[in-house]
């Protein structure tokens, strides 16, 4: 599964790729801490159970082809 992280860089919208596999310690190195993984019950999409779950960071969400994460300036600007 690929994942997909969203960040607002010098005001510009920056998207990386990364293989499942080295996900964690790549989001890691680019300064986001990982918290605990996704446990949370209720409706909510199969596919997103059991990711990783980083401090600053919305996500883990679905993004039709992959798992995706955002920055909060990210998010807002992809919100609005």
């Amino acid at each position: 599964m690929k994942v997909r992280l969203i960040q607002m860089i010098d005001g510009q919208m920056v998207k990386s790729e990364f293989d499942s596999a080295g996900m964690v310690a790549a989001i890691e190195l680019r300064g986001f801490k990982q918290r605990g993984f996704n446990n949370r019950s209720g409706q909510m999409r199969e596919e997103l159970r059991g990711w990783a779950t980083f401090e600053r960071l919305c996500g883990p969400m679905w993004d039709g082809d992959a798992i995706r994460y955002e920055d909060k300036a990210s998010y807002e600007a992809l919100s609005t």
